[in-house]
């Protein structure tokens, strides 16, 4: 090309938008149009020539409601819990994001900005709902953990020995032999009769099979037909200046099961409490809250459902919240010397029943009626030691 040849340029009509090809030294220049014949400037476009065959990009709507979902999402993602409500809209944004951007990609016809933006949102509002709900069922699990270890020491007083008669009633049942040392069982259970926490000690001071004398709802003193399992427990306060508040760990009148005592055995039968507020040592009913003043101990006495024969142990539970502590108390309950002790006694009464089933004569009565009433309450006198001094007993 000579460097005298011209050099065309397009551009378009003012007034038609028709395409006018002219020689770009004319530019600035007016020229009637070849399409509607009126006089227009011409002018060299500063886009390419090839300009006006594209699209231009619109909004996208996928990618708007991608972003308003990662907003609405963002409002609820820093509430524990409740950011949960966040991880479904933050989804579905996250899949609209994507959709926004496979249409921008292939049609051309609208932009990737707010769709990467929405995008973008969403996946945040998700990583921070997880994050914080995470951390804070992590740090309710460890404080229900904390809530249920043990956390105790053994304070095993010297043992009492148990008194036997200085004589034996012939009609009295035989002297269980007794059985070897038992073996310390796995797990954090106590074999002492006593434990301590901080400045408290809580022990075992009796458990008993049989009727139960509770007071009802006037205050009546009554004795219940059926026979429970009933645990005194005693419970100190060590400290010689401050006083210590102690809820029952039978439960209290408006209980729901929280901070009540729980009961196991070796066969792992669950026995339920049994909701009667049984009678303290004078008569009275057992209160539920108590303050224990420095140097002074309360009795609190939980019932429970019988338990079944032939068992070793029970693995008693209780919650330190009740005294201010934290954690469980564990303590194994040894069963064996009892439940053969309590046997003896069902079997005494039950041939004094057989006996009185025969209608005896009179004579009869006057020759053996006192014979079964010594046996029945030699075998009763025998529970009762062992039940008192159960860990004070070989087993």
């Amino acid at each position: 090309m000579k460097a005298s040849d011209p050099k065309f340029a397009k551009c378009s009509c003012q007034y038609c938008n028709g395409h006018i090809e002219f020689d770009a030294a004319q530019a600035g220049e007016t020229s009637a149009c070849p399409h509607c014949g009126l006089e227009t400037k011409l002018f060299v476009p500063t886009t390419p020539p090839n300009s006006s065959d594209e699209v231009r990009r619109g909004i996208s709507p996928l990618g708007i409601a991608a972003l308003v979902l990662g907003i609405l999402s963002c409002f609820f993602c820093w509430i524990p819990l409740l950011g949960l409500l966040a991880l479904p809209l933050a989804a579905i944004g996250v899949l609209l994001a994507i959709a926004g951007i496979i249409m921008a990609n292939t049609g051309k016809k609208a932009g990737l900005a707010f769709p990467i933006g929405g995008g973008i949102v969403c996946v945040v509002a998700m990583s921070i709902a997880l994050v914080i709900t995470g951390g804070f069922s992590r740090a309710f699990s460890s404080a229900i953990e904390r809530g249920k270890r043990t956390n105790q020491e053994s304070d095993s007083p010297t043992p009492t020995r148990e008194t036997t008669p200085s004589k034996q009633d012939p009609t009295s049942p035989a002297q269980e032999p007794k059985s070897p040392p038992r073996e310390r069982v796995s797990g954090d259970w106590s074999k002492s009769r006593s434990v301590k926490q901080g400045q408290t000690r809580v022990t075992v001071s009796k458990v008993h099979i049989g009727s139960v004398n509770h007071s009802d709802v006037l205050g009546r003193s009554q004795t219940t037909d059926e026979e429970f399992f009933t645990i005194d427990l005693g419970v100190a306060n060590l400290s010689s200046t401050k006083k210590m508040d102690f809820q029952t760990w039978r439960g209290g009148k408006f209980s729901v099961g929280s901070g009540t005592a729980s009961l196991k055995d070796n066969h792992e039968n669950n026995y339920k409490r049994i909701n009667i507020v049984p009678a303290s040592a004078n008569g009275d009913p057992s209160p539920d809250d108590v303050s224990i003043y420095p140097q002074k101990e309360q009795h609190d006495l939980v019932v429970f459902e019988s338990p079944v024969e032939n068992i070793e142990w029970l693995h008693l539970e209780l919650p330190a919240s009740n005294f201010g502590g934290d954690g469980m108390l564990r303590l194994e309950i040894p069963m064996t010397q009892v439940m053969a002790a309590w046997k003896a006694v069902r079997v005494a009464i039950a041939e004094r029943e057989a006996f009185w089933a025969t209608s005896p004569t009179m004579a009869e009565r006057m020759r053996v009626q006192g014979a079964y009433h010594r046996k029945v309450d030699a075998a009763e006198a025998r529970l009762a030691i062992v039940e008192t001094n159960l860990y004070a007993i070989p087993q």
